[in-house]
């Protein structure tokens, strides 16, 4: 279950917020954040549909539900994730939590964005990556990277978007 909090499709250029939230303070769009991601698994396992794992964003290298959730205030951002995070146990805890980055090929800001989410405490159990040679480098970018993640962090990881067209 892929989590886009957004209006309209969210990529690394794209991470709007949804418009019911555009007024929100802080702090609510914190509470928003949860208790909307908690409601829809909990709605899920009810229609016995749980999901096996969950994305808190989607592709949310750049950040998520702009302005708030940008890179010029780490612990905000970091904040409305784990409000994620956290609203994922409550309502399933064997659910896994998958934090996506748009960096299949990019093994510099990839490492960035993950020693910065383990510094401010981000906790989830795979990474998922995206990879697109037009923007990420190239086939063996993406293998090294991998590898060097691989053998840096204890989360599995998935390319969960590829495509071969540059």
């Amino acid at each position: 279950l892929d989590f886009h909090y957004s209006d309209t499709w969210a990529d690394p250029g794209h991470q709007n917020k949804p418009q019911a939230w555009r007024d929100l303070e802080f702090d609510e769009l914190v509470r928003a954040l949860h208790d909307y991601t908690k409601k829809v698994i909990v709605e899920l396992k009810k229609d016995r549909v749980s999901p096996e794992m969950v994305q808190i964003g989607n592709e949310i290298s750049n950040g998520f539900l702009w302005p708030d959730g940008t890179y010029d205030d780490w612990n905000r951002f970091a904040t409305l994730v784990m409000a994620g995070v956290r609203a994922v146990g409550q309502a399933d805890p064997s659910a896994k939590v998958m934090i996506h980055l748009a960096w299949g090929g990019q093994n510099t800001k990839s490492r960035w964005f993950l020693d910065k989410a383990m510094e401010h405490g981000i906790e989830f159990d795979i990474l998922g990556q995206s990879y697109y040679p037009k923007w990420h480098g190239t086939i063996e970018d993406l293998r090294k990277n991998l590898n060097d993640l691989a053998g840096r962090y204890e989360q599995p990881i998935i390319c969960v978007e590829y495509s071969q067209h540059k």
